[in-house]
């Protein structure tokens, strides 16, 4: 098989992370999935593969596909899905699988749909938590559910600062799976990268920057007043104090960034404190210029569903090796 003609469904799409990631190895997306209006207008303004913003666990109305039907019918070659985190975040109330939003049970309906599926290889993404979550209980309960499905499963958490080169941080769990211990023995986890971007090297320049950036930052330094701001470190506002990062590197990008919620990074530019822009939580998280953030869709909701994606050069470096596996 050549490794041009393997095919991929994406679940728990957000905004397109890993389409932008299979994209870069030459691996086709058939199907992408989720339920947030604010995604599938990010998604298709960037990507042509067919979008249904569904529940997994449901069918859109009564008599049509549901996800599962519409995965299997698919026959992918890798299924992908970042599923929810939020059960199994430090941030959050960590009520695992036992969440009653029914949030964490949502890895459930996902091994349904991989029992009825049958692809070739999975690969799976959440906090870097979820490997720690009662005592690593809980990541043992899914790899043997993953097991009994009879795939042959690995896992690692890597730091997409390490692996990528970007300068943020951000661990995340990643589990593999493939149908046949062949692959499995073949597949190996991405190495550390060559080369690092210098933080700076992702800042716009002032001028192309929005006034309400910097009255946001005006608004942000008023709840620390007498702080002594640099121009050459990077700040972590954290509601109610603020911290320089350790080592010129970016903290983990969060859903609530837009909102002034916990961890939001600010720099100090020629203008002033500000929140790093739109375009900047993109470059971060290694998607590329190109990538369309539609202006009708509000600062906040962008932020959102940037905080929520993934390492696109991380996951594009799982992709390859988890293609070479497999062809």
């Amino acid at each position: 098989m050549s490794q041009q003609s393997l095919t991929m469904v994406d679940l728990f799409a957000g905004l397109g992370g890993f389409s932008a990631a299979a994209g870069r190895v030459g691996i086709k997306v058939v199907l992408a999935t989720d339920v947030s209006q604010t995604c599938e207008t990010i998604y298709r303004a960037n990507f042509t593969a067919p979008f249904v913003r569904q529940d997994i666990r449901q069918a859109s109305a009564p008599g049509q596909p549901s996800v599962s039907e519409l995965v299997t019918a698919a026959q992918p070659d890798i299924v992908t899905a970042g599923f929810p985190c939020q059960s199994f975040s430090r941030a959050g109330r960590q009520a695992g699988l036992a969440d009653p939003l029914g949030r964490g049970q949502l890895v459930f309906d996902l091994l349904n749909l991989l029992r009825a599926a049958r692809p070739r290889a999975f690969l799976l993404e959440n906090v870097a938590n979820l490997a720690a979550h009662a005592g690593g209980a809980t990541l043992g309960q899914i790899l043997q559910e993953l097991t009994s499905l009879g795939y042959f499963v690995t896992h690692s958490v890597l730091d997409a600062h390490v692996i990528s080169g970007l300068p943020a941080r951000r661990e995340r769990l990643y589990i593999v799976g493939v149908a046949r211990q062949e692959w499995l023995e073949r597949f190996a986890w991405p190495s550390a990268a060559q080369k690092f971007v210098g933080w700076r090297e992702i800042l716009q320049p002032p001028a192309q920057i929005a006034d309400k950036y910097y009255e946001t930052g005006r608004k942000l330094a008023a709840h620390v007043p007498g702080f002594d701001w640099r121009a050459d470190t990077i700040y972590t506002y954290r509601r109610s104090y603020v911290r320089a990062a350790a080592g010129g590197v970016f903290p983990t990008l969060m859903a609530n960034m837009g909102t002034g919620g916990y961890n939001v990074p600010l720099v100090v530019d020629k203008r002033g404190l500000r929140p790093l822009t739109v375009r900047e939580c993109a470059r971060l998280q290694g998607l590329s210029d190109d990538f369309v953030l539609p202006a009708e869709l509000l600062d906040k909701h962008l932020y959102q569903a940037l905080g929520n994606s993934i390492s696109v050069p991380t996951v594009a470096a799982i992709l390859g090796g988890l293609q070479a596996a497999l062809t």
